[in-house]
């Protein structure tokens, strides 16, 4: 073993199942340590309540070690310096003052902490709990250093607050906001987050979208759409310093395929990757269209308006079954018949998914999917 590099041991115990790990610790101090840092790269995965918070309390305890093995030389980290990602999530649980208090001071003492899932339920989020995120990245044992968390998700509600707190990290790349119950102004100083590429919101407004994405290089955008905001986020995609690459559009209305993509298509057309979700729109093709009862999304109909998108590499669509509107839902051969259609109309097209969440691409010409086996040409 002791011929091995390091760096193979730690693959090695990374393709250890994760209940074997203490075992593999309690061998001597070099395994121990490879093992700790894998066991708590990621510590909260498939964890119960009651075991999250035992976890909270060891990693917020300096003194305290959870390993087989005691401290009693200098070359035993602690676990909470191995921590990179961390995710709790109490949507379906409220948090009392003191569970706060103990996540703050978790947060406080993992210096090297890269991404951040937080997620609280809709009645915690009614008041403002960005003050948890206080001292983030400043251990509570060691000097301050330099902040160095790249991502960030969390439904916590958009006040000043978090927007202090945004501003102090200029690492972040991703970030993901729902903005439930926001009421107050939300607003970034221009200097904040300088090297943001990937946002993502729900709850929150135009104006706030547009406003994260003013100055700043994102490429890579996720929206949600809701009756009455009259396309406004995607006129806010202009606002971002660099083309607009991946975008996925969460749409709660009964637009049309047409309609979604079209007004798409007029405001960033160098898009490498589409993802739409119609939830409350349905869909048919051509194959239905001699019937009484239309739906109001036909998927062939949009063929002429893909042939707007140059660059389109990966495309997505998916909406609900049309049963309720008088047509039969597609069929692998109609979805395979979209495909070609589609293909021909935007020829970068590499990969589409379809309502029936295949994934459709091109092999010798002809457009199939996993599963399927009919293999006839689009």
């Amino acid at each position: 073993m002791k011929s091995l590099p390091v760096e193979v041991l730690e693959m090695i115990c990374e393709q250890v199942p994760r209940p074997l790990l203490p075992s593999v610790m309690r061998c001597n101090i070099l395994l121990y340590t490879l093992a700790c840092r894998v066991l708590y790269r990621n510590p909260f995965e498939n964890l119960k309540m009651n075991q999250r918070i035992r976890l909270l309390k060891t990693l917020s305890d300096s003194t305290s070690s959870t390993s087989p093995l005691r401290p009693r030389s200098n070359r035993i980290s602690h676990p909470r310096l191995h921590v990179r990602v961390l995710r709790l999530d109490f949507t379906n649980n409220l948090v009392s003052h003191n569970l706060l208090r103990l996540i703050q001071r978790v947060l406080r003492s993992l210096p090297a902490l890269l991404d951040l899932y937080l997620e609280f339920s809709p009645k915690d989020n009614r008041g403002s709990l960005s003050w948890v995120l206080d001292g983030l990245n400043t251990s509570l044992h060691t000097p301050p250093r330099s902040p160095s968390l790249r991502l960030l998700s969390t439904s916590i509600r958009c006040d000043q607050s978090l927007s202090r707190f945004l501003a102090s990290q200029p690492g972040i790349t991703e970030l993901s906001l729902r903005g439930f119950a926001t009421t107050e102004p939300f607003k970034l100083p221009p200097s904040a987050l300088p090297n943001l590429s990937a946002f993502r919101i729900v709850h929150l407004s135009a104006d706030v979208l547009g406003g994260v994405l003013e100055g700043r290089p994102v490429k890579a955008v996720a929206v949600t759409l809701f009756p009455g905001d009259c396309w406004k986020p995607l006129d806010a995609l202009k606002r971002s310093t660099v083309e607009v690459k991946r975008l996925t559009v969460l749409v709660f209305d009964d637009e049309s395929a047409q309609t979604i993509f079209g007004e798409v298509s007029r405001r960033v057309r160098g898009l490498e990757a589409l993802h739409v979700v119609g939830l409350m729109a349905s869909y048919s093709t051509p194959i239905q269209t001699h019937r009484l009862s239309i739906p109001k999304i036909s998927l062939l109909a949009t063929a002429p308006i893909l042939s707007r998108f140059p660059s389109l590499k990966y495309l997505t669509f998916m909406a609900g079954d049309p049963v309720n509107c008088g047509s039969p839902p597609c069929t692998i051969d109609d979805e395979r018949r979209v495909a070609g259609v589609w293909s021909k109309a935007c020829p970068t097209l590499q990969t589409i998914i379809l309502p029936k969440g295949q994934v459709w691409y091109e092999s010798d010409g002809i457009w199939c999917c996993c599963g399927s086996d009919s293999m006839e040409g689009a």
